[in-house]
């Protein structure tokens, strides 16, 4: 199931990549939309999810490597994906009608 300190380890790296995702998306929002608040708040509560479940993979699969698909912990990463897909089907987050490009 996993010591103290690889769980440690996946908060961890879920953290960076979070920061750093929402560090792009910020840098990439400032060049296309004129305010951050532009964005629905549905928008950007199902983003910041969305970020947190990745980041939360990132750092699961990161650790675990090949162990992830193997007894227990293959439940707890499918439980992860399921988690993703809904809040991607949920807040429509798949929609062309959300490109940024747009505006």
């Amino acid at each position: 199931m996993g010591t103290g300190a690889e769980w440690t380890k996946v908060l961890f790296l879920g953290v960076f990549w979070a920061f750093a995702m929402l560090l792009w998306s910020y840098i990439r929002r400032m060049k296309h939309v004129p305010g951050l608040g532009s964005l629905p708040m549905r928008a950007r509560y199902g983003g910041l999810l969305s970020i947190a479940f990745l980041s939360l993979d990132f750092g699961f699969l990161t650790t675990f490597w090949t162990r992830a698909f193997h007894g227990k912990l293959l439940f707890i990463f499918v439980m992860i994906n399921v988690g993703l897909t809904v809040i991607i089907l949920a807040f429509g987050l798949l929609s062309p009608s959300r490109s940024i490009e747009k505006g």
